[in-house]
């Protein structure tokens, strides 16, 4: 889900991971392809400021193909997406749309151009694009999830959901996928239909993914709250992650305490310009903290906070449902 995170804090934007095609022009430097078009060199990943710089390399490179221009452009447009650099993504893709492209790209073309469209949160033109880019042969579980993402930010709760069960149809691994579509799920009000594919997603997840996921999870539990054993153990290999849902996680796995949680999540709030989320993940926290203790009152009236921030995040994690 995005993240919603916003991220997932929403939003988030993940990286897209590019097609593993090679250049039709055989001189064209093996590293800067590979470090271009895969953003990595040496197997490792790189910086997307080091992608950029092997992508104008290939293009100022005479032997490159007309069909590998669209690819390169592309591929330099999804390290700005990285860098949050939205617009120039876009223009990048302007660029790759009036190349000859070679087939192979156009779905990876379409993918980065949606994820900058929700970069930019213009969801109805990134629901557009992954749309496109889910029609390709090459389309992975992503294309679909990300288009589910791009319904859910609209409100398109049912639609989400068949996106995302088609990509878990395509990558059944991925924690992420199964968390969305429990996301999808919470948000048309199915929380015990949505409650087990949270648990999966806990199961298979690490870092940010399985934060939202426990509190997710938390949120379709009612008046059984995981017990802090639980979550103390679903935190333990995610200690270090810094995303509001795991700063949160840290509070209720007894690692911090509430000062530390309001300069852990005001620190991202300010770094991403979303001072509602700060709100909304502070509230949640305290209020989740306060419902595992077995102090109701204080907990709901957290929660009903929380619920009226208008975070992005307010939404999908409901917290108004707990209030007595």
């Amino acid at each position: 889900m995005p993240r919603l995170r916003a991220a997932a804090g929403l939003l988030l934007v993940a990286a897209v991971t590019a097609p593993a095609f090679a250049p039709a022009v055989a001189e064209i430097p093996k590293a800067d392809w590979s470090a271009c078009i895969r953003g990595e060199l040496s197997s490792r990943k790189i910086d997307p400021n080091q992608r950029i710089g092997a992508c104008n390399r290939l293009l100022q490179n005479g032997e490159t193909n007309p069909g590998d221009a669209g690819a390169i452009l592309a591929a330099r447009a999804a390290a700005h997406n990285d860098l949050r650099q939205y617009a120039e993504a876009l223009q990048d893709i302007e660029s790759a749309l009036a190349q000859n492209t070679r087939s192979d790209a156009w779905e990876f073309i379409y993918r980065v151009m949606g994820q900058a469209q929700s970069g930019l949160r213009n969801f109805a033109a990134a629901e557009v694009a992954f749309q496109q880019a889910s029609t390709y042969v090459e389309a992975d579980g992503w294309s679909w999830d990300r288009l589910g993402n791009a319904r859910m930010q609209q409100g398109k709760y049912r639609e989400a959901e068949g996106d995302y069960r088609k990509a878990l149809e395509l990558n059944p691994e991925y924690a992420e996928l199964w968390s969305d579509t429990a996301d999808s799920l919470f948000a048309q009000g199915r929380f015990a239909e949505a409650a087990p594919l949270y648990t999966k997603a806990i199961d298979l997840a690490n870092g940010q993914s399985a934060w939202d996921s426990v509190f997710r999870y938390l949120a379709t539990a009612g008046a059984e709250p995981a017990a802090p054993d639980q979550l103390r153990q679903a935190a333990g290999a995610w200690a270090e992650e810094e995303s509001y849902s795991a700063i949160a996680g840290r509070l209720l796995a007894g690692a911090i305490g509430e000062a530390e949680l309001r300069a852990g999540i005001g620190a991202l709030a300010a770094r991403d310009g979303r001072p509602e989320d700060a709100e909304f993940w502070i509230d949640f926290a305290l209020g989740q903290r306060d419902r595992i203790a077995g102090s109701k009152e204080t907990a709901a009236a957290y929660l009903r906070q929380a619920a009226a921030t208008g975070s992005v995040d307010a939404v999908y994690l409901n917290a108004a449902q707990f209030a007595p």
